[in-house]
């Protein structure tokens, strides 16, 4: 078998299981609609209810916090405790002139790097030519293609 042959018969594996993935997501797609069409009620009422939740637990919290600031009880009802965190607060910019002094906390942004260095590569960097391999989206297509220019 030759070496287009060869990729041909590959070619036709991976249509074939593009094909028979396609199948499946489309009947899992359909199934997922019909799904959501019969539930849509339910469905509704989750994300009504999980709103409702939501909005009371942040009331809850709200309202805990006030009584512990008007109390200083840290624990102002059952399974209600207030917890104090610390955050900080500052300007990135000091921030990371600080990082870059103590030469700590620094973190290199990968993609702006290379963006920058794919066009004035500094002299530590290495262009490295690697082969990848592309497959038609339309395999069917360029395989009949083949055929007929065959």
């Amino acid at each position: 078998m030759t070496v287009r042959e060869q990729i041909a018969q590959r070619s036709r594996e991976v249509q074939e299981a593009r094909t028979l993935y396609a199948s499946h997501k489309a009947d899992l797609d359909k199934e997922r609609a019909m799904f959501n069409e019969s539930h849509a009620g339910q469905i509704a009422l989750v994300k009504e209810t999980g709103e409702m939740m939501a909005f009371r637990e942040s009331d809850l919290r709200e309202y805990a916090v006030r009584v512990y600031l008007d109390t200083g009880d840290k624990h102002p009802g059952a399974g209600v405790n207030i917890k104090d965190i610390v955050k900080l607060q500052y300007d990135v910019t000091d921030a990371l002139k600080w990082a870059k002094h103590h030469d700590v906390a620094l973190v290199l942004d990968k993609g702006t790097f290379e963006k920058i260095a794919k066009v004035t590569p500094p002299e530590f960097v290495r262009t490295v030519i690697e082969h990848q391999a592309t497959i038609a989206t339309d395999l069917d297509k360029a395989l009949r293609d083949e055929v007929d220019a065959a």
